[in-house]
């Protein structure tokens, strides 16, 4: 498996949560390195501290060997006092070089301090260190004035060494107190850049998080719409080209063939199964919704009923599959005459069909009635079985209505036309009957 087969949308939330974890291990390395670093400075300094106030002790004990060594020699004539003196004296002289190397790095207060421990004990020891030894070797008596200022020059090295000792202390704690203050700061630099790199990371993947959840959502919102058959809801605007928008553009391309499928399902519901013109469902319906516009209007509206003469005897004849090749034919011949205008062409029942006419007048919707019938003669369709014609023939009934006039219902048009289809059997089959043409005598027996 590919380390970065996630796709896209995964691939770019994968990089950004990388690298955000890749400078997070970079700053906590950085910061690691740092306080390490800061550890090793702090132990520097702390040793050499630490050789400063060795070596300090060391001048200090040194000096004070040379001054034993000087007065035992003094009282006892003993060399081994003589010796005491002189191992003072050399190690009193390592201890110096020494602490004059380690000088040149100190702070300046730490250098001046230890500097004039130095002098001041080289001038004990040249002023009466020294002198002292070289009156007695010579038998000469030291006078009570130059012992007294002998102890007053090591009196004043002791008290510069005191003071010397206690800078070096005071450097110490400084030391160790910028070293916690240091390990302090990085510790909440640590702990805050921490904290803003995770809220940082937060708030990146809210965002690419959020940039990918709602368009899902209003996506899923589009989809439950379209599970319920309402394709005018379009898909979410989604500008990144990544799986999601290909997901959304495959989702949009089929709520179109969906919807394109589901048209074509609801017009063949509509429409008659054995002619392929619409069914009586679909002619209640064009009524009642063309009624209504007309009456809105205040319009006329026109209704042709009619059915095919004989039609019984020409199953009975030549079979239904035969029955149904006429009818077709005859369907064929309607949406010749009628297809490219507003009228509307419904099979009514069996062998009857009807022709709505919005807002057409009794003059036209007979002329129409008429031609119609006169086209379904000319198919010349053999119906030797017909009583009226050796073709097959129609008959037909018209009927105009105002619906805004009266308490009137379509139910009204399709009963008047039904009457006067009648009338058009009665009166011999193969002719066109208009309601308002029927005899008042008539219509009352009928």
């Amino acid at each position: 498996m590919k380390f970065f087969n996630f796709g896209r949308i995964g691939r770019k939330l994968l990089i950004t949560t990388s690298i955000s974890a890749i400078f997070f291990i970079v700053y906590v390395f950085i910061s690691y390195w740092e306080i390490d670093q800061q550890f090793s400075t702090n132990a520097r300094l702390q040793i050499e501290v630490d050789e400063l106030q060795d070596t300090l002790h060391t001048l200090y004990v040194s000096l004070l060997h040379q001054e034993n060594g000087q007065r035992g020699y003094n009282l006892t004539k003993e060399d081994t006092f003589l010796e005491s003196f002189e191992k003072g004296t050399e190690e009193y002289n390592k201890a110096t070089d020494f602490l004059l190397k380690k000088l040149e790095t100190q702070p300046p207060h730490i250098k001046k301090s230890i500097q004039d421990v130095i002098v001041k004990g080289r001038n004990w020891h040249r002023d009466y260190g020294t002198p002292l030894i070289s009156m007695t070797k010579n038998g000469e008596q030291p006078t009570v004035d130059f012992f007294k200022q002998s102890k007053s020059a090591f009196d004043d090295f002791h008290q510069s060494f005191y003071e010397a000792e206690t800078l070096t202390a005071t450097l110490r704690d400084t030391y160790r107190n910028i070293y916690k203050d240091k390990i302090s700061d990085a510790r909440n630099t640590l702990f805050f850049i921490s904290i803003i790199l995770i809220i940082l990371n937060v708030f990146i993947i809210q965002r690419q998080t959020k940039s990918i959840i709602q368009p899902v959502l209003l996506l899923n919102n589009s989809v439950k719409a379209y599970t319920k058959k309402d394709f005018t809801v379009g898909i979410p605007h989604y500008k990144k080209k990544d799986e999601l928008a290909e997901l959304i553009q495959n989702i949009d391309t089929m709520r179109i063939e969906l919807n394109e499928k589901f048209l074509s399902m609801e017009s063949l519901v509509d429409l008659d199964g054995h002619t392929g013109i619409y069914n009586r469902r679909y002619f209640d319906q064009a009524l009642e919704l063309e009624w209504t516009n007309v009456k809105y209007y205040s319009k006329v509206i026109s209704l042709i009923l009619f059915d095919i003469d004989f039609f019984k005897n020409y199953n009975d004849t030549f079979g239904h599959l035969e029955g149904d090749q006429c009818l077709k034919s005859i369907s064929r011949q309607l949406c010749e005459l009628f297809g490219n205008t507003s009228d509307i062409v419904a099979r009514f029942g069996g062998e009857e069909f009807a022709i709505i006419l919005p807002d057409q007048s009794e003059e036209v919707a007979l002329k129409k009635a008429e031609t119609l019938r006169k086209a379904i003669l000319d198919l010349k369709i053999l119906h030797p079985t017909s009583e009226v014609n050796k073709f097959v023939t129609i008959s037909v009934g018209v009927v105009t209505m105002t619906p805004s006039k009266g308490n009137r219902r379509p139910t009204h048009l399709i009963s008047l036309a039904d009457q006067a289809l009648y009338q058009s059997k009665a009166k011999g089959r193969n002719q066109v009957t208009q309601y308002s043409d029927i005899p008042l005598q008539q219509i009352v027996q009928s």
